[in-house]
């Protein structure tokens, strides 16, 4: 199997490169953004927060980059009324609090993306006013995703394309910084 995927990968990587005349790569989709979501600054701190739909009540998530799971708050299951449930492992808040909870969702919305009876971690910390938790890469991997930090968006595009025509705005702004995703983690790559 991990055989296979390096393959998969390497054709890919050939592909868009032009040094393989795969069969398939002609017959491959164009980029097709999913949704576009603005995001909102936090007044007086350098974090965005994603708009979401919990069960058709509006609230927000903190865009977490470097989180491998998204949470709730406790206190946002009990202010919503959703279920707590032992999740059968272990997480830690930044302050070194312990939960071992999880809650199930029963309709999720982002933006024009949907999904019902999603589960999410649930953890003690408190966010603050408005914010429901923490929004982290588990939400991320199924697509491609853009995040413009300068004009705070959240694009998410199918990842049905072709290797490696991901660029939809001007091609002279463009920089490639070379990125791994390893156990849910992204890093650079140099």
């Amino acid at each position: 199997m991990r055989l296979l995927v390096r393959i998969l990968i390497a054709c890919g990587f050939f592909t868009a490169a032009g040094f393989c005349d795969c069969a398939w790569a002609a017959d491959c989709s164009t980029l097709q953004q999913l949704a576009s979501i603005p995001l909102t600054r936090l007044p007086g701190a350098d974090v965005l927060l994603v708009p979401v739909s919990i069960n058709d009540q509006p609230r927000q998530l903190l865009l977490d980059t470097g989180g491998a799971f998204t949470q709730l708050s406790e206190a946002t299951a009990k202010d919503l009324g959703l279920p707590v449930m032992e999740s059968g492992v272990q997480l830690f808040d930044v302050n070194g609090n312990e939960s071992h909870h999880r809650t199930r969702v029963r309709q999720f919305h982002m933006g024009n993306l949907n999904a019902r009876n999603i589960e999410f971690a649930l953890t003690p910390e408190s966010f603050g006013d408005n914010i429901a938790g923490l929004i982290s890469l588990d939400l991320f991997t199924a697509y491609d995703m853009d995040i413009d930090f300068a004009a705070a968006k959240l694009g998410y595009f199918s990842p049905d394309h072709c290797p490696g025509k991901v660029v939809y705005w001007d091609e002279d702004a463009l920089t490639i910084v070379p990125m791994t995703l390893h156990n849910h983690q992204i890093t650079q790559s140099l």
